[in-house]
């Protein structure tokens, strides 16, 4: 029964607040791009912020293909071509989330996407030996690789592909050039976004951070736009950084112009906040779930319309993970929020109520229909009739009674679907359909 409540209770927060979810595998389709830029996922904190499916295709003419079984050996790369790393982690633990080199291989290309970690790098002067690492992963990876003479090869299409500037929402927070300098606070159990669109000359590479984040997803081009996202895994304080880098900065004699340097401070804080449903049904269940400091005394308050103060009603201790979980019938309007004794007052909460209409799913044609309509005593109601695949029109109009119903009927000539409206503010139940055999 525990279990169950619990999942009931997470679904309802996300359907609610559409608070970010962990880094998880993708379990949602990417939408196509209207604009001709790449397939994106609408919810960037999630599991990654690309759709291109992770890993790398078959190398092109002279260029260098390399896979996790590599590791520990030595590969030559003809000057001018190309070194392709593509490191498979699997669908579960954890997954390497950078692959980076000295000043003798430009990183075009970086895609940590799980269960992939893929990069290009640019042989751009020569070399008797580079290290190419994945440090951070399973296991310690890396391959030592030699620049050797250039041989002949198709010139590879130049384009630059910038990145799409994400907006915040709540639990995770957007960050891009513009904040350099800044310092901002989180809870812990967010995300943080860093994207730089590219395309400038002298282009940021991906962001990385010290401290309490964990970047589980990077993307980008350079030249070209980036992206990286990471996870508040620990209150603390964090720095997050990205230089400016460039083909000609890999070339001998390398250019001479100066790197920007990209930084902003992130505090990490226990979260407080507690999250409801927005509406429900009348005398339906209401789920609220909170997050805090692990093992806080948390305790829920509660002011029922018509109400004049606020009332402890709950006194929860949270979970390991700071998670508290509690419940309440819906009989009129509620607002609440909780209180922390690790100091802090939750954002408030509504709950409104909203009519439902109960009749029977289906009736022998020609028969009388009844209906009931439940909402808030005595206020206005309307009842709206679609006959068949028809347009929807009032039929009915009245009042909630003392108990809070309104009955009415009709004659089942036909399937009809319905809904009620009831109050000043319109409040509208969901739609019931009853059909006629």
């Amino acid at each position: 029964m525990r279990t169950n409540a619990l999942v009931v209770a997470l679904l309802s927060l996300v359907w609610v607040t559409g608070l970010p979810a962990g880094p998880a595998l993708a379990t949602h389709p990417c939408p196509q791009s209207t604009d001709g830029s790449p397939p994106q996922d609408p919810m960037w904190w999630s599991d990654h912020d690309g759709c291109s499916g992770g890993g790398l295709g078959p190398p092109p003419p002279g260029d260098v293909a390399v896979t996790k079984a590599d590791a520990g050996t030595t590969v030559t790369v003809p000057l001018g071509q190309h070194l392709r790393v593509a490191l498979d982690a699997g669908n579960s633990g954890t997954i390497w989330t950078d692959v980076d080199a000295g000043p003798v291989l430009h990183r075009d290309f970086l895609d940590v996407q799980r269960p992939w970690t893929s990069a290009i790098f640019a042989a751009s002067q020569p070399s008797d030996g580079v290290d190419v690492i994945a440090a951070d992963g399973p296991t310690p990876w890396s391959i030592h690789v030699v620049v050797g003479p250039e041989q002949d090869s198709p010139t590879p299409s130049q384009s630059c592909p910038t990145q799409r500037v994400w907006g915040s929402s709540e639990g995770a927070v957007a960050l891009t050039d513009a904040d350099n300098g800044r310092t901002i606070q989180v809870s812990r159990g967010d995300r943080v976004g860093v994207f730089f669109p590219g395309c400038r000359g002298f282009d940021f590479r991906p962001a990385v951070a010290t401290g309490v984040l964990h970047r589980y997803r990077a993307h980008g081009s350079n030249p070209g736009g980036t992206s990286a996202v990471f996870s508040a895994v620990f209150p603390g304080t964090a720095t997050i950084t990205s230089t400016t880098d460039a083909p000609c900065f890999h070339t001998a004699p390398a250019c001479a112009a100066p790197q920007e340097q990209w930084q902003v401070t992130v505090q990490v804080v226990e979260p407080c906040r507690l999250d409801g449903m927005a509406s429900v049904p009348i005398g339906g269940e209401t789920q609220l779930v909170g997050q805090f400091k692990p093992g806080a005394t948390v305790q829920i308050w509660f002011r029922p319309y018509g109400g004049t103060t606020f009332v402890a009603r709950r006194m929860l201790t949270a979970d390991p993970n700071g998670w508290v979980y509690t419940s309440f019938r819906s009989l009129v309007d509620q607002r609440w929020y909780a209180t922390s004794d690790q100091g802090c007052t939750s954002a408030p909460g509504l709950t409104q109520v909203r009519p439902y209409v109960a009749g029977p799913t289906s009736v022998r044609r020609g028969a009388a229909v009844p209906l009931v309509v439940h909402g808030l005593a005595g206020a206005p109601v309307e009842v709206w009739f679609r006959r068949g695949s028809g347009s929807y029109s009032l039929r009915r109009t009245g009042h909630l009674d003392a108990a809070g119903t309104y009955r009415t009927s009709y004659v089942a000539d036909a399937d009809y679907t319905y809904y009620a409206v009831m109050g000043r503010d319109r409040r509208t139940s969901d739609q019931v359909l009853t059909t006629a055999r």
